[in-house]
């Protein structure tokens, strides 16, 4: 199967990463990658089947794996594939262990005895790993991973990390899953872009403020009035639940109210912005003439460090075409449907991620947005023409046509 890292070679023509995109649309895995697609085949693998098939820490490859640690990775791999229903979902176990081995810790220290050094360590830790947690939760939300002897293990993320990497009991999954992909972009989205120029700053601040403070009321209401009133109660109960308990440390603590800010509330907003000024750039390029179209109002990112550090995250198209697809299908999904991609007009980008998007647009800096767009099929345009183009897709749609395309 591909990676990421195979996609750009792919798409230039080099006749390796061709023949691993053929293997892999053939089906034609190893035979341990094809028991591993598999549960109760992948039972019969060994420790270190597994540690050479599959991915367990994120910024390594298993080839990358020194000699001297293969055993012991080995052994940890036997060990966590008895914890998940399918053994390449131990990377997410791995990214567990060094959670609660180092913010959760660090986080409790904070509470315990501030220091603005401490802080500050901790403030960037929570910028480095944010990311991947959200984008492990979101992977968690739409599908299960443990294994029948292990029904705590989504818990432990759902419930327990979540706090410490600012997301709320029950919000990402129900404004997510049963809301975001549901309304999909359009004007019952709570997270829509449709109503804002997407390069405009002062925009993207009221789409922001909308979430940040009114979120708490509007999902709950979304939901009573579609007569889901378990999950309105649920996700309001989840959000106010969490506030409620962080604000508990300033009556717990009331001689360390910074150590309750960094150790809490710091993450709560660096959280909240970065979804969504991950899903303003996600949804930024929408095409007018078709602004139902998952290929016309999602983007894809290719070749970049965050698709490696947060499951292929770029491949966001994707991931809207088929929200259940497995993170570590989306780049051989893309190269299959390469052609489709070009016809439908997707905004696909290279050596930028989503963050990389969003300051392009804040800045209306067409320079880097043009000099980073994919040009997928034969047909080529100039630079000028792919600003002029890039630039016309991240206008508001006019009344008339959401009144034409959302009836």
């Amino acid at each position: 199967m591909l990676t990421d890292d195979d996609v750009l070679p792919v798409l230039a023509g080099d006749k390796a990463a061709l023949a691993r995109a053929a293997i892999g649309a053939a089906g034609s895995e190893t035979p341990e990658q094809a028991r591993l697609s598999k549960s109760a085949a992948a039972q019969g693998l060994s420790g270190a089947d597994i540690a050479a098939s599959v991915r367990l820490f994120g910024w390594f490859a298993p080839e990358d794996i020194p000699a001297f640690l293969r055993p012991a990775v080995a052994a940890y791999a036997s060990a966590a594939a008895t914890l998940v229903q399918d053994p390449r979902d131990i990377i997410f176990v791995t990214n567990m262990v060094f959670y609660f081995a180092t913010i959760v810790p660090s986080a409790v220290m904070l509470l315990a005895r501030f220091s603005w050094l401490h802080a500050v360590l901790h403030t960037v830790a929570l910028a480095v790993f944010t990311a991947p947690f959200i984008l492990m939760l979101h992977c968690l939300s739409h599908r299960k991973i443990a294994s029948k002897s292990a029904p705590w293990l989504d818990h432990l993320v759902h419930v327990v990390l979540s706090p410490f990497f600012g997301e709320t009991w029950n919000t990402f999954y129900y404004h997510h899953v049963k809301h975001h992909h549901v309304e999909d972009n359009n004007p019952l989205d709570l997270s829509s872009t449709i109503w804002y120029d997407r390069d405009n700053a002062f925009h993207f601040l009221l789409y922001f403020a909308r979430f940040y403070f009114l979120i708490v009321l509007e999902l709950p209401v979304y939901f009573i009035r579609k007569g889901r009133y378990q999950w309105a109660f649920n996700c309001f109960a989840g959000e106010v639940a969490t506030l409620v308990f962080y604000a508990s440390f300033f009556w717990l603590l009331p001689n360390n109210p910074n150590g309750v800010i960094f150790a809490w509330f710091v993450p709560f907003n660096l959280a909240r912005f970065g979804m969504m000024s991950g899903n303003w750039a996600q949804h930024a390029f929408v095409e007018h003439s078709d602004p139902t179209n998952d290929y016309k109002t999602s983007i894809t990112c290719l070749a970049t460090f965050y698709n490696k550090n947060c499951f292929n995250d770029g491949y966001h198209t994707s991931h809207h075409l088929n929200p259940i697809r497995r993170w570590d299908e989306h780049p051989q999904n893309f190269v299959d449907h390469k052609e489709k991609y070009d016809a439908q007009t997707t905004v696909v980008f290279r050596d930028l991620d989503f963050h990389g998007v969003w300051v392009a647009l804040m800045l209306k800096d067409y320079d880097t947005l043009a000099k980073s767009f994919v040009q997928v099929g034969e047909k080529k345009m100039t630079h000028d023409e792919l600003k002029q183009y890039l630039r016309a897709r991240t206008k508001r749609l006019p009344a008339e046509l959401i009144a034409k395309h959302f009836k």
